[in-house]
């Protein structure tokens, strides 16, 4: 599954929450475990639980609690990537994907498996993409909320667009 950075959030009882702005990872376990939701009514960006979300497609996470429950989810707050806590990421459209030779693009999706909330990659996106490719986990070396580091080089990633590997969009 994988849900693109901007989808659409909607609540249990049918009200737009807002939009996906970034997926909050857990490195160490290599989970998902929230998404910021904002750019709608409410006056700041909430974080959503993982295990709130009762549906999840591209481009739109459906929550299994009602508007009002929803608007008294914490409030998200940025935090300086130097000064994180734990092995907490978070990953937003503005986050580079670097490979050892240099940038492929940024993070438009990403892969997970809402049963277990286990992380399998990254969709990326760039000018030197065809189009949108999947980046697998064993792919990541390393990720920040500034970067997403590659263990593979540029080629292999724009030649995965054209392979059943890569593919993203059928």
């Amino acid at each position: 599954m994988q849900i693109n950075i901007g989808a659409k959030v909607r609540t249990a009882d049918g009200r737009d929450l807002g939009l996906v702005e970034r997926v909050l990872l857990d490195w160490e376990e290599q989970r998902v475990t929230h998404f910021v939701v904002g750019h709608g009514p409410l006056p700041q960006s909430i974080l959503v639980p993982v295990q709130v979300i009762a549906q999840a497609q591209r481009e739109r996470l459906s929550l299994g609690i009602a508007y009002g429950e929803a608007s008294t989810l914490p409030r998200y707050t940025p935090r300086d990537d130097n000064a994180r806590q734990g092995p907490y990421v978070e990953l937003a459209t503005d986050t580079a994907v670097i490979c050892p030779d240099g940038l492929v693009g940024t993070v438009d999706e990403v892969a997970f498996d809402p049963t277990n909330q286990g992380f399998s990659g990254v969709v990326v996106h760039g000018p030197t993409l065809d189009e949108p490719v999947l980046v697998p986990l064993d792919w990541i070396a390393s990720a920040s909320r500034r970067s997403v580091r590659l263990i593979v080089d540029r080629m292999a990633v724009v030649a995965a667009t054209q392979s059943a590997q890569g593919s993203v969009y059928p």
